[in-house]
């Protein structure tokens, strides 16, 4: 059955339409195939754009919160020098 339905396939092109047919399809594929990985590799790019910002947010994060701290330790320390010394 397969046969005839490749025999039957066969009738409908000559050697040079079928080249150009599978040429066509070949072109199409790869262009499909082309943009596909194109996309992918801008969506690549950008989740990489983000990973960076989110590490530089974070960095910042943690230095401000080590400012803050010291910061509150210095106050308190300083506190703690006036409650010692002014009492």
């Amino acid at each position: 059955m397969k046969v005839g339905l490749l025999k039957n396939f066969l009738h409908y092109f000559n050697l040079k339409q079928g080249t150009v047919l599978i040429a066509v399809f070949q072109l199409f594929t790869s262009g499909f195939s082309m943009i596909f990985f194109v996309l992918a590799l801008a969506h690549a790019m950008g989740i990489q754009e983000m990973v960076v910002r989110d590490t530089e947010d974070a960095l910042e994060r943690e230095a401000l919160e080590d400012i803050s701290s010291n910061h509150l330790n210095t106050r308190k320390m300083d506190m703690a020098h006036h409650n010692a010394t002014g009492a």
